[in-house]
């Protein structure tokens, strides 16, 4: 049963770092957003986040696509204060790199915890 729990912990974190994106530091602005019909994070004026799958140039007007559920919105050129723009390489590299490092330390440390020690024979354990 315990070891049960560990895998189902070790996948719930699996698949959270796996659904984690990162975006570069520069911002950038709405033309180079919309030449890379990449995905976009958007800090506005009044500090607040959004995040859109790309940013589309239509009638003389910026939208941001969110999904199929939200469809566009328009955006404000007045009101934005920064626009990061997705980066799939350093996404990927924390994928590989702090998943497999993250399962590794928590499976070791529940090891340490939980180990009570070698058995010396008959039932008797050796002095932690």
């Amino acid at each position: 049963m315990k070891s049960f729990k560990l895998v189902s912990v070790l996948f719930s974190i699996l698949i959270c770092f796996h659904s984690c994106r990162v975006y570069h530091h520069k911002s950038v602005t709405l033309e180079e957003a919309v030449k890379t019909e990449n995905r976009v994070k958007i800090k506005t004026i009044g500090n607040k986040t959004i995040k859109f799958k790309k940013i589309v140039f239509e009638n003389n007007l910026y939208y941001g696509i969110r999904s199929n559920k939200y469809g566009k919105l328009l955006l404000n050129e007045d009101e934005l204060n920064k626009i990061r723009l997705y980066n799939p390489n350093l996404s990927m590299v924390y994928t590989i790199i702090f998943v497999p490092t993250l399962i590794i330390t928590l499976t070791v440390g529940l090891f340490v915890i939980t180990y009570s020690g070698p058995e010396l024979g008959n039932g008797i354990q050796f002095p932690n």
